[in-house]
């Protein structure tokens, strides 16, 4: 037996409808602003080494950077959500070949 207050408060506290409606928009990855701007800034002169301004402005100016098109992506209160897989996969395979040159 289900007791559906208490299932409703547990899917409204661990944010599964937000998940759902993320994932029925079609966006295949989500990150915080601070992890994504801390694994992919090495990719942009303006990122890189150290960013000190606002997050969502350092991301923003990562993606400018990468060649993000509008469709590709969006910037949400906290976190960058990417619809395609291959938009990542192109920004993994450019931070591979940055790394010789970082020092990773």
């Amino acid at each position: 037996r289900f007791d559906e207050v208490l299932v409703r408060h547990q899917v409204k506290y661990l944010g599964l409808m937000e998940n759902l409606r993320v994932r029925r928009a079609g966006f295949a990855y989500r990150r915080r602003f601070e992890a994504f701007l801390q694994r992919y800034k090495p990719l942009c002169p303006e990122t890189w080494p150290n960013w000190n301004g606002k997050l969502a402005d350092g991301v923003s100016a990562l993606v400018n950077h990468l060649g993000y098109k509008a469709e590709e992506y969006k910037l949400g209160r906290s976190k960058i959500f990417i619809r395609f897989p291959k938009t990542l996969f192109t920004t993994e395979d450019a931070l591979e070949a940055k790394k010789p040159e970082i020092g990773k």
